[in-house]
């Protein structure tokens, strides 16, 4: 790691390996540049998705307080999704805020180290619910005779370890003073420059998503999709009748599905980034300037997961029910004031 002095504000001179993360990232960030375009693009398509993505998130909640047929398993472990969205949508008044104010905005390392809590919770909960969702779907299709007698169990099991994972790891890097206020991107995170144990922490983290949100799932949901089409086989030729909860399953494994290709293509331009990491050197602006856009991208999920979850078809009928509940209340009250 480069070894060279920097002055502090009341005149001492530091070495570089003796600052702390949160230090080491601005001392960075000063030599970083990114285009003059990227802070308002920043802000105004954080500021659309957190007005956009509170409103979807919340009436995904509102539903199942509301109506009680919703509060099913699958639809509950899909509810951890958008927790997760609630989680990021709390982060982005503080982006915007870096964005317009600076680094001040943050109030310190220890307000980093908060933030870089939540936004590790986020990606946790966010990618390991894909893997908790397929496994579900799984294990109800290919084991519909003795997994719904432990579902509930093996459901709570799951999003319990899920989370507390999240709460581990976050609390590890934390620990081991980690967290630094990425310049392009205006989040606090796992900065791998602080040392080489943040190196492995980062190493870890992204390893551990790809393979929960992204791997695993992918081998799931093909083994779902090669079982669906053995079984519309016989099912088209009308040699077999088709069960009744068939649909129901088919249904839930699409939705689950769409939402696991949202978070893939969402998170697509941070993986295309690492093949950009030649630019770092040679053209840091476009480099930097294209790790802020692509982190910025992956929150676009907060929008489409609500979105997502909302189109199955209980959850259509209870919002059109709602719809229906409304006007006659409309109705009631017009006809009083007349």
């Amino acid at each position: 790691m480069t070894n060279f002095s920097l002055s502090s504000s009341n005149g001492t001179f530091q070495s570089f390996s003796e600052l702390s993360c949160w230090e080491k990232a601005l001392a960075e960030g000063e030599n970083r540049t990114s285009p003059s375009f990227l802070d308002p693009l920043q802000v105004t398509l954080l500021t659309t998705l957190f007005i956009f993505g509170s409103a979807l998130n919340c009436f995904a909640f509102f539903l199942v307080a509301r109506f009680k047929a919703l509060r099913k398993r699958d639809f509950l472990l899909a509810l951890q999704v958008l927790m997760a969205d609630l989680l990021a949508i709390c982060y982005f008044p503080v982006i915007v805020a870096t964005r317009l104010d600076g680094p001040a905005a943050i109030a310190g390392p220890i307000g980093c180290s908060m933030l870089g809590y939540i936004g590790i919770l986020f990606h946790v909960i966010r990618y390991g619910a894909m893997f908790v969702l397929a496994f579900d779907r799984f294990t109800t299709v290919f084991f519909p005779f003795t997994y719904p007698a432990h579902a509930n169990l093996t459901a709570f099991v799951l999003s319990t370890t899920l989370w507390l994972f999240g709460v581990v790891f976050s609390s590890t890097a934390a620990a081991l003073d980690c967290y630094g206020l990425g310049p392009s991107t205006g989040m606090c995170t796992i900065y791998p420059e602080c040392s080489d144990k943040c190196v492995i922490v980062r190493n870890l983290f992204y390893g551990s998503l790809t393979l929960l949100g992204i791997v695993f799932p992918t081998i799931i949901y093909s083994m779902l999709f090669c079982k669906a089409r053995k079984m519309n086989k016989p099912i088209s030729t009308g040699s077999l009748a088709m069960p009744p909860s068939v649909d129901t399953h088919r249904g839930a494994v699409l939705t689950f599905f769409i939402l696991f290709i949202t978070l893939c293509g969402c998170a697509v331009p941070i993986y295309v980034g690492l093949f950009l990491l030649p630019l770092k050197k040679t053209r840091p602006e476009v480099y930097w300037g294209y790790a802020g856009l692509s982190l910025t991208f992956l929150n676009i999920v907060v929008v489409a997961d609500p979105i997502t979850i909302m189109r199955k078809q209980d959850v259509t009928e209870k919002i059109q029910e709602l719809w229906s509940s409304l006007k006659r209340y409309a109705k009631q009250l017009s006809a009083l004031h007349e």
